[in-house]
């Protein structure tokens, strides 16, 4: 379901990700036979800030996020 999400903030944020879960199932499948319950995405990392798409009529806060990540500083009073 997690492939599926709607939003894409809701989905896979990397292919490395995914590829750790699909060897996480393959692993609990051949030691016990079947795919025990497991947190989708848990291992999942984006490599780059990436902003909701839920955030309407935001520019300018948006603009703020993304200079302050680009610099790698503070964050403005």
């Amino acid at each position: 379901m997690k492939l599926l999400a709607k939003t894409a903030e809701d989905r896979y944020q990397s292919a490395a990700g995914l590829k750790f879960d699909l060897e996480t199932g393959l692993i609990h499948l051949q030691t016990t036979g079947k795919i025990t319950q497991f947190i989708p995405g848990h291992a999942d990392k984006a490599g780059q800030l990436t902003i909701p798409q839920k955030l309407y009529g935001r520019n300018a806060e948006i603009a703020t996020l993304l200079n302050t990540f680009e610099r790698g500083g503070e964050w403005p009073d």
